[in-house]
């Protein structure tokens, strides 16, 4: 008897010891996830005569989001940041498409339109919409800048969308609510200097002040 009252308190509290540990772990793991941020993951394909001067890993915080409606319908994030005298910035800028269906709503919000979440759009899929006023495409592009006084002076790499994943998105009331992961190329219209690169690319957006544009 008194082994089995011992065993069952053995048990009770080792359980007990392993929730508090999950607890804690999720805890942590939740910690982890920084807002308002881009987390830029670069990996290198070929290689040139000089690497990309930043980190395989980039931080950058997020600095202004803007929506455009009318003849363009488009999301633009800018990432920037100054890091210990060298400037850095990721800019993207997704114009609307038949398969990524931009919309204004009637509050003066913004959405995906007709589209269940989460959502993801191969770069073959994405085929841009003719400019209303010109007869060219309106071509998504995502470019990577890093600024530093010369001799240095200015490195850049221009990517094209392998891959686009929404996860959560919501603006209104002038506040943006945001989730996405993206998967980039570099273009070759980027510096041979560097080589080829992929970047995975995440992050999340919390009550942040967006602005609207609209274009004629």
């Amino acid at each position: 008897m008194n082994q089995t009252f011992f065993a069952l308190v053995f048990l009770t509290l080792f359980s007990a010891a392993c929730s508090s540990t999950i607890k804690k772990e999720t805890e942590k793991s939740i910690e982890k996830v920084v807002v308002n941020e881009a987390t830029i993951v670069l990996h290198q394909n070929s290689k040139g005569k000089e690497r990309f001067p930043l980190k395989d890993t980039i931080n950058i915080s997020l600095e202004s989001i803007e929506t455009s409606s009318g003849s363009c319908s488009s999301l633009n994030l800018t990432f920037a940041e100054n890091d210990g005298g060298r400037v850095n910035s990721f800019d993207l800028f997704l114009p609307a498409a038949p398969q990524l269906k931009w919309h204004q709503t009637r509050d003066g919000g913004f959405e995906l339109y007709e589209t269940k979440l989460p959502y993801t759009l191969h770069g073959d899929n994405y085929v841009p919409y003719k400019d209303a006023l010109r007869d060219t495409e309106i071509r998504a592009s995502a470019y990577l800048q890093s600024i530093i006084k010369s001799p240095d002076g200015t490195a850049m790499m221009y990517f094209r969308y392998n891959e686009i994943t929404i996860i959560s998105m919501d603006f209104k009331d002038g506040k943006a609510n945001l989730e996405m992961n993206l998967k980039l190329v570099s273009e070759q219209m980027s510096d041979p200097v560097y080589g080829s690169y992929n970047a995975d690319v995440h992050f999340v957006v919390k009550n942040f002040a967006s602005s609207m544009m609209m274009v004629d």
